[in-house]
């Protein structure tokens, strides 16, 4: 089945497309959305053994109390994360009493998921209102890590949940470790969900929107965010400055999905955005053992650490230009 639902609920009487799901007028609560989702249910980490009786070492199987259905294999450092730790990480990350839209369980267990909606803002480029939703997802088959994403689609099945990654703007990922939670405040700045962020955000976009994109600012962007190496630089940290700046230069001349602002420095932000989200290459072997560990626990594959540093020495770089 293409919407690999199990259960869930779809709030504001909004009927799923694929009609499982429970319909309710409004938004949920906590205690309620958690509920009506059908995600009342909790997963305990059992060790596995052999037909000998011998305990298989650092494998371990993640098994559902209401039904003991297998979900998943982890290993020793897997820390389960609850279903209803999923709401309560929302209201942290809102820092207010989260109403959820939809919430609810995919492939039997193994995917699932809780929707809010946040504060909406009026566009300054596009001139449209943007309602976005905050989706917080986790896997209980040891393949999906606790992930936040701040997006546009409405989720309530396996198609929309696709949809909803491909779309999202914003996104944070945490391995399932002990202590997980303690990320919720470097969570919060991943999705720049800062008071008022979203109002701030729009004005300063438009104001880069004014601001024109010619070849040689477009030249100066690249040099000050990727610099060409020194003459010391072995041939291959050459080659790999020379091949990153043509991707940057290559992702601001023709940003994905961008139809307004475009000649513009708004154009080289979406630019900037895509190449630090999807083409910056990570090196995760430097750093303290701290700082490696605390990377190994937020995923810098997703919109965080070096990626998120990157888009911010480019916005940076922006308003200074357009000054």
């Amino acid at each position: 089945m293409s919407h690999e639902f199990e259960s869930g609920f779809s709030g504001n009487s909004i009927k799923s497309w694929h009609g499982l799901a429970t319909v309710v007028p409004g938004t949920l609560g906590l205690k309620e959305a958690w509920q009506q989702a059908g995600l009342d249910w909790t997963v305990r980490k059992v060790p596995v053994y052999l037909g000998d009786g011998r305990q298989v070492p650092d494998n371990f199987a993640i098994v559902r109390d209401k039904d003991d259905r297998i979900l998943g294999s982890v290993g020793g450092e897997y820390t389960p994360i609850q279903n209803e730790q999923l709401f309560q990480l929302a209201e942290a990350l809102l820092e207010q009493g989260a109403q959820f839209e939809t919430a609810g369980s995919l492939f039997g267990g193994r995917l699932v998921w809780v929707l809010a909606r946040t504060d909406g803002f009026v566009d300054a480029v596009t001139g449209d209102k943007v309602d976005p939703y905050i989706m917080i997802s986790s896997g209980h088959n040891g393949a999906h890590k606790l992930r936040g994403d701040l997006e546009p689609v409405r989720t309530i099945c396996w198609n929309t949940y696709r949809q909803a990654i491909a779309a999202s703007k914003r996104t944070f990922a945490i391995a399932h470790r002990s202590g997980w939670f303690e990320h919720v405040a470097a969570a919060r700045r991943m999705l720049g969900l800062a008071k008022d962020h979203f109002g701030k955000l729009s004005e300063d976009l438009g104001f880069l929107a004014t601001r024109e994109l010619n070849l040689e600012r477009q030249a100066l962007i690249v040099d000050r965010l990727i610099p060409l190496p020194d003459g010391s630089a072995k041939k291959f940290q050459f080659e790999r400055a020379v091949n990153a700046r043509a991707d940057l230069d290559a992702c601001i001349t023709r940003p994905i999905g961008v139809e307004h602002g475009r000649g513009t420095l708004y154009q080289a932000w979406n630019g900037i955005s895509e190449y630090a989200t999807h083409r910056l290459q990570v090196q995760r072997k430097h750093g303290t053992e701290e700082e490696r560990k605390e990377r190994r626990m937020i995923d810098l594959s997703f919109d965080t650490g070096v990626r998120a540093s990157f888009a911010e020495r480019g916005w940076s770089v922006l308003q200074q230009i357009a000054q």
